[in-house]
């Protein structure tokens, strides 16, 4: 794989086929989802909304990203229920911390794909609050689930 800098927040990734192949990823049909999962592996998890393009060719992957300054979004839930209800309806894996803070579940939302996005909206509500509102909760309120939050809640309560 090589990786090109582009700017201060733009990158290039170009990914052959052997490396895809060892993902189990087929070069000519990779989808957003994986290419994003690949993105993130590569320069972490929490670095941020990421804006991406991905080109898929025969034999090799070449994706474009950029680093969006915007930092988390964040959603209220009022009880427990919404949340289960909320991390059950979403199908992505989305990058997300929760934590529970005066009384109500916060989730922070790294990963903002609109798409990903609108079940969510159906449980909670989305927070006016700025990117320096995570630090902030990290001190006042107690972490329940880092990184994968949606897909950790989503695991312990899916019907069996």
């Amino acid at each position: 794989m090589d990786i090109l800098t582009i700017g201060s927040r733009t990158f290039s990734f170009y990914i052959s086929e052997s490396e895809l192949r060892y993902r189990n990823i087929e070069p000519d049909s990779v989808t957003a989802s994986q290419a994003r999962e690949l993105v993130r592996g590569f320069i972490g998890r929490e670095t941020g909304p990421l804006l991406m393009d991905f080109y898929p060719g025969r034999h090799e992957l070449l994706i474009f990203v950029r680093s969006d300054p915007q930092g988390p979004r964040f959603i209220n839930f009022d009880n427990i229920e919404e949340l289960i209800n909320a991390s059950l309806s979403v199908t992505s894996d989305l990058t997300s911390s929760l934590f529970f803070y005066h009384g109500q579940y916060i989730l922070a939302m790294w990963s903002w794909e609109q798409d990903d996005c609108v079940p969510l909206l159906e449980f909670g509500r989305l927070l006016d609050m700025p990117p320096e509102f995570l630090p902030h909760l990290r001190e006042h309120g107690r972490i329940i689930a880092k990184g994968l939050a949606l897909h950790k809640i989503k695991s312990a309560f899916s019907p069996a």
